[in-house]
């Protein structure tokens, strides 16, 4: 994703993005972007679906960030907070079922991400959406969006 690439793409459209839903609307056209990315990340084979496939990956270092949904279970969370502990960048996406559309099955709540390239598109997507996200939502309802106690950074900090 080129720098200020969102920027010139939402422009024109001020008026429309000022409202809550337009921000949410502009949200989810991000989150189908990095979908798509990741769905062609399956389709070449560079995305561990699992706990077991991306343990795997990550002992032959080939893991470059680790998608979390925000519907998984304690035990997915507690193991992708121990590897984000480790450096390893984990993003939080919309649903299980939302992240196994995007890999062709039904769900799945952990996906690894092997393609540094790859990596990085779909992280500027997912952190664009979570920004334009919060902005959506006043300060007090952002523990919907699963940004509360208890969830696994992104990694990146500073935000």
């Amino acid at each position: 994703m080129r720098r200020g690439g969102l920027q010139r793409g939402l422009r024109g459209h001020g008026p429309q993005l000022e409202s809550a839903a337009g921000l949410g609307l502009a949200a989810g056209a991000l989150v189908d972007k990095a979908a798509r990315l990741l769905g062609f990340g399956a389709r070449a084979r560079t995305v561990a679906v699992g706990r077991e496939a991306i343990a795997a990956a990550l002992g032959r270092r080939r893991t470059c960030a680790i998608l979390l949904a925000e519907d998984a279970g304690g035990d997915a969370s507690a193991w992708a907070a121990a590897r984000a502990a480790a450096g390893i960048p984990v993003i939080r996406f919309p649903s299980k079922r939302r992240l196994g559309a995007a890999l062709g099955r039904a769900e799945a709540a952990l996906a690894g991400v092997c393609d540094t390239a790859l990596a990085t598109g779909i992280v500027a997507y997912l952190r664009a959406a979570e920004r334009l996200a919060g902005a959506a939502c006043p300060p007090d309802s952002r523990l919907a969006l699963g940004q509360g106690p208890g969830r696994p950074t992104d990694g990146g900090g500073g935000e």
